[in-house]
């Protein structure tokens, strides 16, 4: 039975008449059915038809006044189903509205936008201002370390920092001088970096280090390093100690060759790996080419080890610079690799040897060490195949100059290998013709 049913033949007639369906019957408010039935003579009609479009309401108002004449006789089921209903007569009824058209007034509302005024100018509100959060309460300060200071600044030192709303790590600052900007980010930069290198130097203070993180502060350091390596302050006969002395890590020859990465593709972390694909391709064709050149024996009756010795030996001849070598030194490649003599000893010949670049010493157990200055740095037998690429790597790590009686096998590892591009006042005559040779022999 609908609801319209329910209703005399009177209301039905005025409801068909102003085209109120069953549907549009429950949206009907107490004033639109004032306005449909008006007088006093239909007040008892309109209470009738309240009563059939809201029975929840007119159930829940008797059962508060039955409540209120029996107020001891209610049990607490009872009281909690009271309590339900009239939560689902609030959910029918609104403020005396309809629940459907409570739900449209709602949706009207929220898709009004208030005007907004314009801001102006902005005001000047000064310079970066610097925040660094302190050790709270119940924390060892000396367990604070460097990461706990926080330095807000701009992502980039050209633009402003830019002001969000409720974080409260973002400080707003408005635009300034760029030269201040600058400043300050070289500030932040150099600060940083000390802090790096403060943490790299307790990481060597302890008897074993972990390799990932020395070569992480390496990449957050680099800047600040090579700033110190390229520098012109040291003495040229203190540079080498003092840079080992500042930097231990560089006597390891797997950082001095993720060093060379960073010097020359530091966005590339495979680099290493096609270094080394790319020298022991080099190696192969400079075997043939040597034995082209009738300055090597075959490859093939020798070992590995000797195959090292035997290429590095050989280099400077391949591919002479045509220069004298220095006094002291019998050939020029006494200035790549040296093979002890029974009777010589390790120290009198790197105290006599008037060069102080990178050297490979191999004693009469085949032994070898690359030799920086005085110093001498194990190298494991299984690394001396890749001696060449070692020594130019520490040339690159350490900022030195390539000895004249072997700059041109030097500069050609460092075009055919690295991929480095050389001076043109470094293309001397020696090295266009040993290129040249060298790119025939390949064709």
């Amino acid at each position: 039975m609908t609801a319209l049913e329910k209703l005399d033949q009177v209301a039905n007639d005025i409801l068909s008449a102003a085209q109120i369906d069953a549907d549009a019957l429950h949206t009907l408010s107490r004033e639109d059915l004032r306005d449909l039935f008006p007088g006093p003579e239909h007040f008892l009609r309109r209470k009738s038809i309240w009563k059939v479009v809201h029975p929840v309401e007119q159930a829940s108002s008797s059962s508060c006044a039955a409540d209120t004449q029996h107020p001891n006789t209610q049990t607490p089921n009872k009281r909690k189903y009271q309590h339900q209903r009239g939560k689902s007569s609030q959910n029918n009824t609104i403020a005396g509205l309809p629940f459907k058209l409570f739900k449209r007034l709602i949706k009207r509302m929220q898709n009004i936008r208030t005007p907004r005024k314009s801001q102006g100018a902005t005001p000047a509100r000064g310079k970066k201002r610097r925040l660094e959060f302190g050790a709270t309460e119940g924390e060892d300060e000396d367990d604070f370390d460097s990461s706990a200071s926080t330095v807000i600044s701009s992502p980039s030192c050209s633009s402003p920092i830019s002001s969000q709303e409720g974080d409260p790590q973002v400080i707003t600052s408005t635009p300034v001088k760029q030269a201040d900007v600058l400043v300050e980010c070289r500030q932040d930069s150099r600060m940083a970096q000390a802090r790096h290198y403060t943490t790299l130097q307790k990481l060597y203070r302890k008897t074993k280090q972990n390799r990932d993180d020395v070569a992480q502060l390496l990449d957050l350091e680099f800047e600040g390093r090579r700033a110190f390596i390229d520098s012109d302050t040291m003495r040229e006969q203190d540079r080498l100690a003092k840079i080992l002395e500042a930097y231990p890590c560089l006597r390891d020859i797997d950082h001095v060759l993720d060093e060379l990465g960073r010097i020359l593709n530091n966005n590339n972390s495979n680099y290493v790996e096609e270094l080394r694909e790319r020298w022991l391709e080099f190696k192969s064709r400079v075997s043939f080419y040597g034995v082209y050149k009738k300055a090597m024996k075959p490859p093939m009756s020798l070992s590995a080890e000797e195959q090292a010795i035997n290429l590095l030996t050989v280099l400077p001849a391949l591919f002479p610079s045509n220069v004298a070598v220095p006094k002291k030194m019998t050939s020029a490649s006494e200035a790549l690799i040296h093979v002890l003599l029974p009777t010589e000893d390790p120290e009198t010949f790197l105290n006599r040897r008037p060069l102080a670049t990178p050297l490979v010493l191999v004693d009469k157990n085949q032994d070898a060490f690359l030799c920086l200055g005085t110093e001498a740095i194990p190298l494991p037998k299984r690394y001396l195949g890749d001696a060449g690429l070692y020594i130019i790597a520490y040339y690159y790590a350490l900022h030195m100059t390539y000895p004249k009686c072997v700059a041109c096998v030097l500069s050609i590892i460092q075009t055919e290998v690295l991929g480095d591009s050389i001076h043109e006042k470094d293309a001397t005559p020696a090295f266009k013709r040993a290129r040249t040779d060298w790119k025939a022999f390949l064709a």
